[in-house]
């Protein structure tokens, strides 16, 4: 063998070895690649069935695809598309199945799929088309969605059940965004409400339906939407305005909601308007009652004094006695009236607080110093325990004055020895005034009806069941809370709490 043919052999031979090396590489990939699709195949989360795109028979599967349809892996490769399929649902599984052969159809939601038992459950299917040495064979996968399937269905009755409340009820519900405040939904008596379809009514901004007056501005409704979006629920009467202009009241009742994953304003709103205007036919009446009561009584009571005086001669002891009698009734009715109207106000929404910053035990030491003479006629004790350096508040002057008087006045009409003490003190973000008597006190069943209009717990001369109720009304509206706590034969104790921090009423 000459050198040429030598050299030639010993370069066939290298690329022998470089072929055969590649080739053992190759098989390596393979092998290894093989295995990866194994490993990826066999442990998915999701069942995957290979199946003959011909035939429909099943070749491969994986444990997941056996544990969802409950067969061992010799039972399922034993079986077809047809076994695993309800009978009644088969033609358009079949039909389903060749669609997916075809390339024309990826994914089918929600297919009816049967287990080895007979059951029935829902899974999202997908399929794509595999060639392998010129045979074509459908790689499946499928993923059980029972679970959300139902959850999809209670979200569905719920839907429909909300929907349906919503449409019903006889209240107006419109629904707002909480940001912009535009209306995103209505229901059937919100249209009605207003003359609006429920078309026109969608995308409306804040005052689209309102009379915007000078007191009832569209900034001040903004106020009452933001303080809602801020879990504040707000309830108030609104003077608004129907598609064709008619003026009519209605009361709101804001909160914020989350629906449908969204943050939501939802308004109710019921139609006031004719028990608006019988209040203000009320209000006009008992306003033109009291004016004419009250203008008689002024003149008996200065006549009476002016007898009792003796600026008209000269009185025996059983005249004074029975003209005191009229003197003391012309209050009593004067204070009655009074009561009346101030309730009256409180029910229309009329009774304004005139706030300004000032010190609550410079008004207890007014209220005092007004009261002890009083109190002091009773043979009573009278004390103060007032704290150094309680912070300022915002409070109509008039209003607690009114509220400390009653509530002195009370435990001087329920206590007969003994003492009142009236207590101011720090707590939290309020102050708390209490008047504490030494009386008889107030039993459990009692308490319940303290703050109840027209009610006594004892009857009293001259007393109308008012005062305590009037109490309550001013310390609402100041935002604070009022409240007693008795024990028989041991006394009372009311107090009320104000806030410290202003806030907007």
């Amino acid at each position: 063998m000459g050198q040429d043919e030598t050299g030639a052999l010993k370069i066939r031979i290298a690329e022998l070895e470089r072929l055969s090396g590649e080739h053992k590489k190759t098989e390596a990939a393979l092998r290894e690649s093989e295995e990866r699709f194994r490993t990826i195949f066999g442990e998915a989360v999701d069942g995957m069935i290979l199946a003959d795109a011909n035939t429909k028979s099943f070749l491969m599967c994986n444990r997941s695809a056996c544990r969802m349809l409950g067969y061992e892996e010799e039972e399922l490769l034993r079986l077809s598309v047809a076994d695993i399929h309800p009978a009644q649902d088969l033609p358009k599984v079949l039909e389903t199945f060749e669609l997916q052969a075809q390339g024309k159809l990826a994914a089918v939601p929600t297919l009816p799929v049967k287990r080895k038992d007979g059951s029935v459950f829902f899974a999202d299917v997908s399929a794509s088309v595999l060639k392998i040495s010129g045979k074509r064979y459908m790689m499946g996968s499928f993923r059980d969605i029972t679970e959300k399937k139902k959850a999809q269905e209670a979200v569905a009755s719920s839907e429909a059940n909300y929907r349906a409340i919503f449409e019903s009820v006889n209240d107006a519900i419109i629904i707002r965004d909480a940001d912009t405040y535009d209306i995103v939904d209505c229901n059937r008596k919100a249209c009605e409400m207003f003359c609006y379809t429920k078309e026109e009514m969608v995308g409306f901004r804040v005052g689209a339906l309102t009379a915007d007056t000078e007191r009832h501005p569209n900034e001040l409704l903004r106020e009452y939407y933001r303080k809602s979006c801020e879990l504040e629920p707000q309830i108030f009467e609104w003077l608004v305005r129907d598609k064709f202009g008619r003026e009519f009241w209605i009361e709101i009742n804001l909160k914020c909601a989350v629906i449908s994953g969204r943050r939501r304003l939802l308004y109710i709103a019921r139609d006031i308007n004719e028990r608006k205007q019988l209040m203000e036919s009320k209000e006009d009446f008992i306003n033109m009652v009291s004016h004419e009561l009250r203008t008689p009584l002024g003149a008996i009571r200065e006549g009476v004094l002016l007898v009792i005086e003796e600026k008209f001669g000269q009185l025996n002891e059983k005249q004074k006695e029975m003209l005191s009698i009229a003197q003391r009734n012309v209050d009593r009715l004067t204070r009655l009236i009074t009561q009346v109207l101030d309730i009256q106000k409180f029910e229309a929404g009329r009774m304004r607080l005139d706030l300004e910053q000032g010190d609550i035990n410079s008004l207890v030491e007014e209220v005092y110093a007004s009261m002890v003479s009083m109190v002091s006629k009773k043979h009573l004790g009278f004390t103060l325990k007032l704290e150094d350096n309680l912070p300022r508040l915002r409070f109509d002057r008039d209003k607690i004055t009114q509220v400390l008087q009653n509530l002195i006045n009370n435990a001087a009409e329920n206590t007969e020895k003994g003492a009142i003490t009236v207590t101011t003190s720090a707590q939290g973000n309020c102050v708390k005034v209490s008047v504490a008597d030494t009386g008889c006190g107030i039993s459990g069943n009692e308490m319940s009806k303290l703050f109840q209009r027209f009610t006594q717990i004892r009857k009293k001369p001259g007393g109308s069941g008012l005062g305590l109720a009037i109490c309550k009304e001013i310390i609402d509206k100041h935002k604070g809370k009022i409240a007693a706590e008795s024990e028989p034969g041991k006394g009372t104790t009311f107090h009320f709490i104000l806030p410290v921090k202003e806030r907007r009423l």
